[in-house]
């Protein structure tokens, strides 16, 4: 204003002219360091809230109740710690405006009034009226973002199960049902975000013309109601100045109120609850959860220091449950039960942290390598570090995906028995281990003379064949104890456990466990409106940046929904290996829409920053046009200030850019642990260890953080540098002002002053954004040109009815894992007829499993090729091979949805087909009991269902499909004996005219197929009926003889 009435003066003296751009540049250079400082600390105190709500929400996880934990699943979880932590590290910028944004109103409002009088209640009034469409519009953008979330929550928690179930997706030929119902949400969250773009487009232009209108309103009535009013350059500008100092609290108000409201719906979800567990049972009930049925109903037990029990029962008697009941799992509704002594916990299906084998046993325990070595013996591990590259130093994937099975249980095992606890609850851990493995465990670690002699050890069993050795049985039935006792005893009741065992005998089982090796190798990679001009061309530029926003919109979307249809549409279509070798968190973090992750920043950061470059591009090429016509000395600091600026940008951008790869880079870890905690929690809590894995999630989001202050030091760096810039680039325009003062209008001073400094500081700024963001996009085409496997549809399609007979021929047939290893299958030559029944053992890392994954081509062949109905597989579409093929696999996936969901994605079916198929799996009359018949809900991972009926559910898939080709990957290695019977005489009976291919876990299953194929080292050694491979006294006769075996008919069901 001095400077404005310094050029208008034309009696001022030289030295004030310089006096006033002296202390215009000291006062904008106190102001912008004032303002930087103030940014900073509020960026670090954001920073430490953010990394204390991460750690808050990983403890709220790790102690929460397992009814609270069912009620969200693992991706809304993590939407809680990326998105709303993220949201209260953004509100700290903000929440001063609580209080600055009434103080700032005031005072420029008393400005104003000194200015302008009482006219300045023209623009005060449209400003006013301007508020409740403001508020409309925050509250609408509200619902659709709330809605929004929800859409984002369903679609990352189906990608979640999409990473977890690939395998199962491409043994089935699925991808395609669950890719259309990612984008059916993915439509839906688009459809929100269009109509959310709509309203900002809209918010964007009465932002823009609120100025106009308020300026246009104020200057009117100023002249109208007193000839003598006189609107001058000063007044004008000043006026102007403090119009737009009021638009922004004005604007920043609501939208701080509502983003308070957001972060504090944050702080009723931490509420960390804690419960004590105990260890006696009396009069004892259990629970899922408060509203469900009771599943463990009046227990009274007590079991003995030092004892070795055993609990036994039937499928969905309650084995499982009560273990889940120790430790603290379920709901207690009534009685109590205390647990005194530390815990170990081995669960049904094995839980392996990604680290090395030996971190895996360890377990964050100090190491005792004598100990160390005598639980590898005892858990029959040193035959298996000889076989792994790195020995017990082999790094295990996410999951345990080098490992097989048996190996997966025995690492469980041996964690929990290097932990010396005081109890353990051991849920079924010799089922997944052949009869000679199962034996050396029982006797080194379990039996009278096994490490634990002196320790409690609760095992729940289907194995009936050591029963025999321990202390104590207890039998389940229906969730109550209806027998307990010895051995003798309880057979000389002649009650429901001499049933059990007269029923199935005393059988051992045998697994097959893949060995997988190499080493998994793990590679990491605010909108400035311009001051606006007081004429109708401003309005009018208004109206196009509405039509331009809104165009700007449709093409966000387009290009949103495009990058994630080819990023979903490759990830469904790489090859297994490619999931092997990459953790989950890394591929969600791609998918996810989270401030600074890869999706979000296509949808909304990258159109916001390119919008705001656009908007500051123009402006700027306007003004400056505009000044220089009319000042062409300015042109010369134009030239100066932007070759400044292009330097201060290029220095800027290259950092900035690998400061935000790392930021990604190092929060894939949070998010991959944090999945990994959840899926291993009852493990975790049974050990005692939740400090050591917060004490990790602690120094994981600490490697974070350090990325992310980089990232905001540098941020901070720029904005100094730029304000110096700009605030040099006032300097010299009033001291050009000085020079000429003469020959300047001060209206172009005050332009000049007041408006260029701020765009070109926000042009270079949405500048160095867009360079920055770009790397979401480089992220995303990362994953959409990794290499496919075969296509899905060739043009060369097999015969409707194909194979008519299910005759399968390996031709000289090798395979490898990839092609740095050696080959897995060297050599395979064998014909099996139509509907035949084969069986195929073999011990550790034969090659059992890959010759599954080799007639699905989920490994493709190395040499040879396999023949089915005389077509060469190779040669076919993977959907046409895999649907014509069927598999039960070891582990039971299900997948969230329905029950009919899951048997039949794509509908294909009738309700009456699918009832039938019901009743032949044995789950009808279970499925007729639920509220919902066949559209009863399946929770994430199949969790409200028992492993036995999850694996009865397999089986109905099989049974729905009717492939001529039916193979049984160790298909019963997790369930009890009679899960086990119902599924063998189901496939009996069922799949007569079929070829069974059945990979022997238990070799009673295979006693009575018309063949037995053993594999040795990748190669066939023996391949014959089983009363002749007994009589021959090979390898397949040793391994029936450790089970106990002597002749086929021995093991007929």
């Amino acid at each position: 204003m001095m400077i404005i009435n310094f050029v208008s003066d034309p009696e001022a003296y030289l030295w004030q002219g310089y006096v006033f751009a002296v202390l215009l540049f000291l006062t904008a250079l106190v102001q912008s360091l004032c303002l930087q400082q103030y940014f900073q600390l509020c960026f670090e105190v954001g920073m430490n809230l953010r990394t204390s709500l991460v750690a808050a929400i990983y403890k709220k996880a790790l102690t929460v109740s397992n009814v609270t934990r069912k009620e969200s699943t693992v991706g809304e979880t993590v939407n809680l710690m990326s998105v709303d932590a993220q949201r209260f590290m953004d509100f700290t910028v903000y929440m001063h405006q609580l209080w600055s944004s009434p103080l700032q109103i005031i005072i420029s409002l008393v400005f104003l009034w000194t200015e302008l009088g009482p006219s300045v209640l023209a623009g005060i009034g449209v400003l006013v009226l301007l508020i409740p469409l403001n508020a409309v519009l925050v509250t609408k953008s509200r619902r659709i973002q709330v809605k929004n979330m929800k859409h984002k929550d369903e679609r990352m928690k189906i990608m979640n199960e999409i990473l977890n179930g690939i395998k199962i997706l491409k043994f089935f030929a699925w991808e395609l049902s669950f890719q259309k119902q990612v984008e059916k949400i993915r439509a839906w969250e688009l459809k929100g975000l269009l109509h959310f773009f709509h309203l900002q487009s809209f918010g964007i232009f009465i932002f823009s013309c609120a100025p106009i209108l308020v300026s246009v309103a104020t200057f009117a009535v100023y002249v109208m109601v007193d000839e003598d009013n006189i609107l001058d350059a000063q007044k004008a500008f000043t006026s102007i100045a403090l119009f737009n100092i009021l638009r922004f609290p004005l604007g920043m108000f609501p939208l701080t109120l509502s983003s308070m409201v957001q972060v504090s719906s944050l702080t009723r979800n931490i509420c960390i609850e804690r419960r004590t567990c105990a260890v006696k049972f009396h009069e004892a009930s259990f629970a899922w959860n408060q509203d469900s049925d009771v599943t463990i109903k009046d227990i009274t037990l007590e079991i003995a220091h030092g004892s070795l029990v055993a609990i036994v029962g039937s499928v969905g008697s309650g084995k499982s449950s009560l273990i889940s009941a120790m430790l603290g799992e379920m709901e207690n509704i009534k009685g109590h039960i205390n647990i005194q002594g530390s815990m170990a916990y081995v669960p049904q299906q094995a839980w392996i942290q990604n680290a090395t084998l030996k971190d895996n046993i360890i377990f964050g325990s100090s190491l005792d390598e004598t100990r160390y070595q005598q639980v590898l013996e005892a858990c029959a591990l040193h035959p298996d570090l000889k076989l792994l590259p790195g020995g017990d130093l082999t790094e295990i994937g996410e999951k345990g995906i080098n490992l097989s099975g048996g190996q997966k249980q025995r690492v469980s095992l041996a964690r929990a028995v290097y932990s010396n606890a005081d109890i353990y609850l051991l849920d079924d851990p010799l089922s997944a281990v052949d009869a000679h493995v199962g034996r050396h465990i029982f006797d080194k670690v379990l039996g009278p003379e096994g490490l634990l002699q002196n320790k409690t050890r609760i095992l729940v069993t289907h194995n009936l064949s050591f029963l025999a050795q321990v202390d104590d049985i207890v039998v389940l039935e229906a969730g109550t104890v209806t027998e307990r006792g010895s051995y003798s005893t309880l057979l000389a009741n002649s009650g429901s456990f001499a049933q059990l065992l007269n029923t199935y005998g005393n059988q051992q089982d045998n697994i097959h466990e893949e060995e997988a090796m190499g080493k998994v190798i793990t590679i990491a990679k605010d909108t400035a409106s311009g001051n606006t001009h007081f004429n109708m061309l401003v309005f009018l530029l208004g109206l196009f940046l509405l039509i331009a926003t809104g165009l700007a919109s449709f093409g966000t979307i387009r290009a949103s929904r495009v990058m994630h249809e080819q990023l979903l549409s490759n990830i469904l279509r790489v090859p297994m290996s490619f999931f092997d070798s990459t953790p989950t968190g890394r591929i969600v973090n791609r998918f996810a829409k989270v401030k600074t992750l890869d999706i979000f920043t296509v949808d909304e950061t990258i159109p916001i920053s390119l919008r705001s470059w656009m908007n500051c591009f123009f402006m700027i090429l306007s003004t400056l046009v505009i000044i220089c016509i009319a000042t062409p000395y300015f042109a010369i600091i134009t030239l100066l200030l932007g070759i400044l600026y292009y330097f201060i940008l290029q220095f800027y951008v290259a950092t900035s850019r690998q400061l935000r790869r790392l930021d990604s880079v190092t929060r894939s870890p949070i998010y991959s642990h944090f999945g990994e905690t959840v899926s291993g929690l009852s493990v975790i809590r049974a050990f005692g260890h939740q400090e050591r894995f917060l004490q990790h999630n602690e120094k994981i989001v600490d490697v974070n953080q350090k990325s992310v202050y980089s990232w905001l030091v540098s941020n901070r760096w720029l904005a100094v540098r730029l304000e110096l810039v700009g605030n040099l680039t006032v300097f010299f325009a009033a001291l050009l002002a000085v020079f000429v003062k003469n020959s300047l209008n001060s209206g172009i001073v005050g332009l000049s002053i007041s408006s260029i400094t701020q765009t070109l500081n926000w042009l270079v700024r949405m500048t160095s954004e867009l360079e920055t963001n770009i790397v979401a996009i480089e992220r995303l085409n990362e994953y959409t040109e990794i290499k496919n496997e075969a296509p899905w549809v060739t043009t060369q399609r097999p015969p409707s009815q194909w194979p008519n007979n299910g005759e399968i021929t390996f031709i000289d047939y090798k395979v490898r894992y990839r092609p740095e290893l050696e080959l897995v299958l060297d050599g395979i030559n064998c014909d099996i007829k139509g509907t035949e029944k084969i069986g195929v053992v073999g011990r550790t890392g034969a090659g059992k499993s890959s010759l599954t994954n080799c007639l699905f081509r989920i490994l493709e062949a190395a040499g040879g090729k396999i023949l089915i109905d005389g077509l060469d597989i190779a040669t076919l579409g993977l959907h046409d091979l895999r649907e014509k093929l069927t598999i039960i696999p070891q582990d039971p996936i299900l997948f969230s949805g329905t029950l009919r969901m899951n048997l039949d994605p794509f509908d294909q079916y009738s309700d009456e087909d699918i009832w039938h198929t019901l009743e032949l799996a044995h789950l009808k009359s279970y499925v007729q009991a639920l509220p919902e018949g066949l559209s009863s809900p399946v929770s994430e991972g199949g969790e409200n269902l028992s492993v036995g009926q999850r694996q009865l559910v397999c089986l109905a898939r099989a049974l729905l499909r009717k492939s001529k080709i039916l193979i049984l990957d160790e298909a019963t290695a997790a369930v009890d004996m009679e899960t086990d019977h119902l599924i063998q005489e189901t496939i009996r009976s069922e799949f007569a005219n079929c070829t069974v291919i059945t990979i022997a876990h238990r070799l009673h299953t295979i006693m009575d197929s018309h063949r037995v194929l053993v594999l040795q080292e990748g190669k066939i050694v023996e391949f014959d009926n089983p009363e002749e491979l007994l009589q021959q006294q090979g390898i397949f006769a040793g391994m029936a003889r450790e089970a106990g075996i002597t002749r086929s008919q021995d093991t007929a069901l």
